[in-house]
């Protein structure tokens, strides 16, 4: 199993001196994450459609080995529904598959009302754990994607959440962890202990 673990975005001056050196310009945060880890998840995108100029500068600071996972515009999910968007998907997909070998999946993030069976495309089921909910346990696909936004996470929860993806190990081809991002930076610590429990 590929693992792909990480934290949602990089880019965040209140982690400077908990993760970022404090004198760290903005635009060498990015190398310098992904010498730590090997994806980070672009919530961004849900807005705007980043720009090619964003998308070929991502690409010359990182390895080839690296992924980004890209939020869905919000144009196309919570807008149009997943209905009559074809043009802003094809230019979505146009401006992101710049990112060659280093694009991962497309989040789709769908309203709740929004029900679609993604198990029979092969889409993964996004596991989502926040404080309010976790998004029930189905695996729809070979590979796995798990969002782990609670703020609090002790030791004892991200050893729960390795044991989790260590039962799927053989059934997942990869999966895609990330970590949430805020202003503490505990993301960061929490993403690095997951990649040492799931390498032992």
């Amino acid at each position: 199993m590929n693992k792909w673990i990480g934290t949602s975005g990089f880019q965040y001056a209140e982690w400077k001196g908990s993760f970022y050196p404090e004198d760290l310009p903005a635009a060498k945060m990015l190398p310098f994450y992904a010498e730590r880890f090997n994806t980070t998840e672009v919530n961004y995108t849900f807005h705007r459609i980043p720009a090619p100029k964003t998308i070929a500068n991502w690409c010359q600071l990182t390895p080839e080995t690296f992924r980004f996972i890209l939020k869905a515009p919000q144009k196309v999910t919570h807008f149009a529904r997943l209905r009559d968007c074809g043009d802003t998907v094809d230019y979505f997909y146009d401006v992101v598959s710049g990112l060659d070998s280093r694009l991962g999946p497309v989040l789709f993030q769908l309203p709740p009302n929004l029900k679609k069976d993604v198990r029979k495309r092969n889409v993964c089921l996004c596991i989502a754990d926040t404080e309010k909910l976790e998004t029930p346990r189905i695996v729809t696909a070979d590979w796995g994607y798990l969002r782990l936004r609670r703020e609090d996470y002790q030791t004892d929860d991200v050893k729960r959440w390795a044991n989790v993806i260590k039962e799927h190990v053989g059934e997942w081809s990869d999966v895609f962890v990330y970590f949430k991002h805020e202003e503490a930076g505990i993301g960061p610590k929490l993403a690095s202990q997951m990649m040492e429990l799931l390498s032992q």
